[in-house]
């Protein structure tokens, strides 16, 4: 009997989740077709299958998406393509920050900059923008070394963008060690430096040099950043 009671109640909760679901996804579709009905209209287009939503000629994005944009300010486009179930509206987040030195920026050839990408992940910029955590800046030379370390001890050859990590890490177990401060040190070590080995080559035959940029082409690089309205 007490079986069947929690069968039975279970069975009205899935359904009532179930009911639930459906009907956020009926309305979410009535207001993304009732969108799509808005662009076809402003863009003089027509809502078939195969065809683009293109822009009047010589008409600009915000005369063609003015109303939507003043709606959210989100909206900054719509993309359709022939042939396949892309046919969305095209939106930026501007919260979704992030630490960057500019597209623009054009790092030195260094070996110890890994990518080279010039932003920073947005929860990491996130977290340091909030003071959870803290950020330093090491010269390659000291990266290479770190590494060397680190594989004669341990026996693997960390990658470039690890050694970083080592290289904090053991900055930070000598500062306890001249201190006598009892510390547990956690890095990340997120991959094998066997690719690696023309820049270890470099390191050890004394080719590798810091190369730091100045404040002038840092400068140069953030005056070039998009300016995002209340959001700079």
């Amino acid at each position: 009997m007490i079986g069947c009671l929690l069968f039975g109640v279970m069975f009205v909760v899935s359904a009532a989740f179930t009911l639930q679901s459906y009907e956020s996804k009926r309305q979410a579709e009535k207001s993304f077709q009732s969108l799509r009905d808005q662009v076809s209209a402003e863009t003089g287009t027509q809502d078939q299958a195969g065809q683009n939503f293109s822009p009047v000629p010589d008409q600009t994005p915000q005369e063609v998406y003015g109303a939507l944009k003043e709606q959210n300010t989100d909206f900054v486009g719509w993309i359709s393509i022939d042939g396949t179930a892309i046919d969305y509206p095209v939106m930026v987040c501007p919260l979704a920050k992030m630490y960057t030195l500019g597209s623009n920026f054009i790092p030195s050839a260094n070996h110890a900059g890994g990518l080279r990408y010039h932003g920073m992940s947005s929860i990491l910029s996130q977290l340091y923008h909030d003071g959870y955590l803290e950020a330093q800046a090491v010269e390659q030379h000291n990266v290479f070394e770190a590494a060397e370390q680190f594989a004669r001890v341990e026996g693997i050859l960390p990658a470039p963008e690890s050694s970083h990590a080592i290289r904090v890490a053991i900055d930070e177990a000598l500062k306890c060690k001249e201190t006598g401060e009892a510390k547990t040190i956690v890095f990340g070590l997120t991959g094998t430096g066997y690719f690696d080995m023309v820049a270890f080559q470099k390191f050890h035959d004394g080719e590798m040099s810091d190369t730091i940029p100045s404040d002038a082409e840092l400068e140069a690089s953030f005056a070039m950043l998009p300016k995002v309205p209340g959001q700079d």
